[in-house]
């Protein structure tokens, strides 16, 4: 049996957690991509170089 890298363990982590997050913002008809965007902008307004 092979021995479980890191770089494995952590990328299919981050698949579970994207996938859930994703599940949550479908009930808003959005992406985690779309949430994570609307919550790095200022209220009073940030440049599109500031999104990141």
């Amino acid at each position: 049996m092979k021995k479980e890298t890191y770089d494995y363990a952590l990328k299919s982590t981050w698949q579970l957690v994207s996938n859930m997050y994703n599940k949550e913002a479908l009930k808003f008809e959005s992406t985690m991509v779309i949430g994570f965007a609307l919550l790095s902008i200022d209220q009073k307004g940030s440049s599109v170089t500031e999104l990141g």
